[in-house]
């Protein structure tokens, strides 16, 4: 059973959250933002293709994510002992791999540097998989190196943008299957390995690809079950290596 003050956290921040955006008796408030990835294909319906690579193109983000998250921890160890200097060269990491990713790729350095809805459709922009799979290195840098860091601007835009960087390999390396379909599924798949939440997985990913239509809702409850069960047969094997053996 969840913990009571996690949930009267949770509400109160909704609460605050919903408060901003519409306003407050004359205060018009902050106005909505629109989360959803512009530039999607329409999809109408649902294609068997897209639904049997979903499948291990969930696994696949999810080993990713989990990757980061791993590579986060070990620069967290770091980050308790030396927390000036970790945090430092963390930002010459970052700051180097975007430029290099930038300089390769001929692209953006917002590519590395930011994983905002808006800065997704540049991902689906890209039509060479060597490029993309040069992306999706730097962004692994960049987001292992900013959890453990102390750069925390958050854990689930990054690890969306990831999805998204892999659902576009799978898109160019698979003919005949919807970029709409499987970001769909690689961004459930993403955020559930990251976060273990998965009714927040399937929303999240249902309203970032909302433009392409009410069929990707299928794909993202694939991807939030094969990233779900990732992260947790991830886990059951991290505790059962921890556990004492037993003696004879």
């Amino acid at each position: 059973m969840a913990n009571p003050a996690v949930l009267l956290t949770s509400l109160a921040s909704l609460a605050a959250g919903y408060s901003l955006q519409v306003g407050i008796a004359g205060w018009s408030g902050l106005g909505q933002a629109e989360l959803s990835i512009p530039g999607l294909p329409a999809y109408p319906d649902l294609s068997a293709i897209d639904l049997v690579v979903a499948v291990p193109l969930a696994v696949v983000v999810a080993a990713v994510v989990m990757g980061t998250r791993l590579l986060g921890l070990r620069v967290e160890t770091l980050a308790r002992r030396r927390p000036l200097l970790t945090i430092v060269a963390a930002a010459v990491v970052v700051a180097l791999t975007a430029i290099a990713v930038a300089e390769i790729t001929g692209g953006d350095l917002d590519l590395i540097l930011f994983s905002g809805q808006d800065a997704m459709g540049q991902y689906f922009a890209i039509t060479s998989l060597g490029t993309a799979a040069i992306v999706l290195v730097g962004k692994f840098i960049a987001y292992a190196v900013s959890l453990g860091s102390g750069f925390r601007g958050g854990p689930i835009f990054p690890a969306v943008a990831i999805g998204g960087i892999l659902a576009t390999m799978a898109s160019l390396l698979i003919d005949g299957t919807s970029v709409s379909a499987l970001t769909a599924a690689a961004v459930a798949a993403a955020v559930a390995a990251a976060l273990r939440l998965p009714f927040v997985a399937t929303l999240l990913a249902v309203l970032i690809t909302s433009s392409a239509g009410g069929a990707t809702t299928v794909p993202a409850i694939i991807g939030t079950i094969v990233g779900l069960l990732a992260r947790l047969q991830a886990e059951r094997k991290r505790d059962g290596l921890a556990s004492p053996t037993p003696a004879v």
